[in-house]
């Protein structure tokens, strides 16, 4: 994708916001001025509601992955991925409605979540018709935190099969 390096991350956005909550939270342990508390909270304000405007697909229930850079309009990449969907669940990006939601719809294949969804047939599998260990345990502490065992159940399976099968749990294993 020749544009992805120009585009909006939603994932980078959750990592963002958890950031500035952390401030928050350290702030107040040392006593940080009130001038930069509040600063850190409307950016944290700010990229909450921006994430949720921009970002939410209401049809899919789900976070898209990319906005595509201002000369393309914005455009929505209408693919959702399993780090940004599991940060924003995890990071409080997402309100519990949406938490279940993601927990529920997100694709998942018989290895795990799907890194990038739906896949491009002929695509790189880069990002593209892979599994990353790594980045669905997000997505299986949304899935404990909201109560759904079937679905965290099956990203621990995941996680322990390919530690077993490949001794690794290398950040790319493509499922074909």
């Amino acid at each position: 994708n020749a544009t992805i390096g120009e585009s909006f991350s939603s994932g980078t956005n959750a990592l963002h916001y958890f950031l500035y909550r952390f401030l928050l939270m350290s702030g107040r342990v040392i006593g940080a001025p009130e001038e930069d508390m509040a600063l850190w909270t409307q950016i944290a304000q700010e990229l909450r509601s921006g994430m949720n405007k921009a970002f939410w697909n209401v049809e899919e229930g789900m976070y898209t992955c990319y906005l595509y850079p201002e000369y393309l309009g914005y455009q929505s990449s209408r693919r959702v991925g399993v780090m940004s969907n599991g940060l924003a669940a995890v990071t409080g990006v997402a309100d519990p409605q949406q938490i279940e939601s993601i927990v529920e719809k997100y694709p998942l294949y018989a290895y795990g979540g799907a890194v990038l969804y739906p896949s491009k047939p002929d695509g790189y599998a880069y990002h593209n018709k892979s599994v990353w260990p790594v980045w669905h345990t997000p997505l299986m502490y949304a899935a404990k935190k909201c109560g759904n065992v079937e679905v965290a159940e099956h990203l621990i399976n995941t996680a322990v099969r390919s530690g077993a099968l490949f001794l690794t749990h290398k950040e790319n294993m493509t499922y074909d």
